[in-house]
């Protein structure tokens, strides 16, 4: 809704009032017993029937500064969670609460655990490179510009996204046979 003209206000006012239809049939077939929302303007209809069916809302705001759906959930929750203590600042002090990041369990060490499991000596430098579940087309690319000096510098752990491997394997097998190893380079 934000951002456009008024023109595009109606029919988004009624794609939303629409997108609250659907959650409150879905909810109201699934019968959960709390909703959990992470922000986003696809979470507010099912946060909103949430609301309506008088069911536990809480929200979690991973990022420092929350967005529109976010500010506005925050309002119909039950309970805010947050990352970061800075972003707790900007919601509703009464009903938030600091959870910091959740992490499983498989992820948890200390850096001389963590660094022992992953083969890394402990005063190796290492860079993960990471553009989201896809990977980043201009991120990887600013990578394989600087791939030789970013291997020289770090073992560079590189998340390319599924449609970018074949082309980092292939960078990979470019480099030096001193540089090989230290670009791990993984869907």
């Amino acid at each position: 809704l934000r951002g456009r003209g008024p023109l595009a206000l109606v029919p988004g006012l009624i794609r939303t009032i629409a997108g609250i239809a659907t959650a409150l049939r879905v909810l109201r077939r699934f019968r959960p017993q709390v909703v959990l929302s992470t922000g986003g303007y696809g979470s507010f209809p099912p946060s909103m029937a949430a609301r309506l069916l008088r069911l536990p809302l809480v929200v979690f705001l991973p990022d420092i500064d929350p967005g529109l759906a976010v500010r506005v959930e925050a309002q119909l929750a039950t309970r805010v969670a947050t990352a970061t203590a800075k972003a707790s600042a900007q919601l509703p002090a009464w009903k938030t609460v600091v959870t910091g990041y959740p992490v499983r369990e498989a992820f948890r060490g200390t850096r001389t655990s963590s660094r022992t499991t992953l083969g890394y000596s402990q005063d190796e430098h290492v860079l993960l490179v990471a553009g989201a579940t896809q990977g980043s087309r201009a991120l990887n690319e600013v990578v394989w510009e600087a791939l030789p000096s970013l291997c020289e510098a770090a073992v560079v752990v590189h998340i390319t996204g599924e449609a970018a491997i074949a082309e980092a394997l292939a960078r990979r097998e470019a480099l030096s046979p001193k540089l090989y190893d230290r670009y791990q380079p993984n869907p």
